[in-house]
């Protein structure tokens, strides 16, 4: 099955913070802080807090690749849990 996703995380006041179209696997999207060089630095360190992420198919999607199961993964630093 094709997959051609785009994701965008969100703060708690809904203002974007980082958004991915095919930086994954193929056309698969990922967004990744972490690390000390991230892919996406306006997803690094965020502080604790609530945060939103839309998980849709691409603009630029074909037909075909428009319905598909996404599997999410977040890591959430140990220093967040008290």
């Amino acid at each position: 099955m094709a997959v051609d996703s785009y994701l965008e995380l969100y703060n708690a006041a809904a203002v974007p913070i980082a958004t991915s179209d095919d930086d994954g696997r193929g056309f698969c999207s990922a967004i990744d802080g972490t690390g000390s060089n991230p892919f996406n630095p306006t997803a690094h360190n965020l502080p604790a807090g609530n945060y939103y992420l839309t998980v849709q198919s691409s603009p630029l999607a074909d037909a075909a690749a428009t319905l598909f199961d996404y599997r999410l993964s977040v890591v959430v630093p140990f220093s967040h849990f008290r």
